[in-house]
Formats: structure tokens, C-alpha cells, sequence
């Protein structure tokens, strides 16, 4: 096998890798959002996340509405100024 082959192969094993390892990730996350709601007797759960930018983004919730009322949340501006002088 030639050196651009290995390279190419092992490329490939690589991003399997960490594509599975975003795969349990994303599981770990949702089963932490469904037991909270379990713990917590609550009736519904979302988990939201800032990226290095500080966008917010949804990462996890127990329902298909949770994750529009989380996204619809997520993207109203946010006021200025201290909430807690208002």
C-alpha cells in the first residue's frame, strides 16, 4: 500500500473515530437531560450550551417542542442593561 494510501486510510479510521466519540457524546447528553427530568420530577428538560463565540445553541431535550421552545427562546434579543435595576 503506498504512503498516500496509508495516509488516506488512516484519515478515514480517524474521522470514524471521533465521529463516534460525538455519537456517545450526544448520547451522554440526552440521557443526562432525561434522568434530570426524572430526578427532578420535572415535566420536560432542554440543555443550552455557548459555543466559544458565545452563541447559544440547544444540545439536548426530551421532546421535539422543548428543543422549538428552547431554539424560539435562544433567539429573542437579549435587553440591555442590568435585569435586576428594571
Amino acid at each position: 500500500m503506498s504512503a498516500a494510501r496509508n495516509r488516506k486510510a488512516a484519515t478515514a479510521r480517524g474521522q470514524q473515530t471521533v465521529r463516534q466519540q460525538a455519537n456517545h457524546l450526544q448520547n451522554s447528553v440526552q440521557y443526562l437531560v432525561e434522568i434530570s427530568v426524572e430526578l427532578l420530577d420535572a415535566t420536560a428538560a432542554g440543555l443550552v450550551v455557548a459555543d466559544g463565540a458565545g452563541r447559544l445553541n440547544v444540545l439536548a431535550s426530551t421532546s421535539a417542542q422543548v428543543e422549538l421552545l428552547e431554539s424560539l427562546q435562544i433567539s429573542l434579543p437579549v435587553p440591555s442593561g442590568d435585569a435586576s435595576t428594571a
